[in-house]
């Protein structure tokens, strides 16, 4: 009865975590120095999604400016075409000089 008792004890003892055994095996500057290191890389990665969701804001405000550009864009064109059913004609645009008949000169061959 006595042995079962210190069999039972030393599971007990031996379920003991792993990354426990390892903290106590270390020096007091070691565990310092691991507790900065996982401090330093919860820190990072926090500003790592911080700046993830930053950038997906500004992706989707960028978005809307976009998509209300070319909504105002298509309403212009939308609004320009009944005019020119209304007026019955297409819109004046300034003659170019190729329009009028002009040409470079060419160089003659040799």
């Amino acid at each position: 009865m006595h042995s079962t008792m210190e069999a039972a004890q030393n599971e007990q003892n031996s379920e003991v975590k792993p990354a426990d055994i390892q903290h106590q095996a270390l020096s007091k500057n070691a565990q310092k120095k691991l507790l900065r290191q996982q401090k330093n890389e919860a820190k990072k990665a926090k500003m790592k999604a911080q700046m993830k969701e930053q950038k997906q804001r500004d992706a989707e405000r960028k978005r809307k400016q976009w998509e209300k550009k070319l909504a105002a864009l298509f309403k212009k064109r939308i609004e320009e075409r009944e005019w020119r059913k209304i007026r019955g004609k297409r819109p004046e645009y300034p003659e170019t000089e190729t329009s009028q008949g002009h040409r470079p000169k060419h160089r003659r061959r040799s």
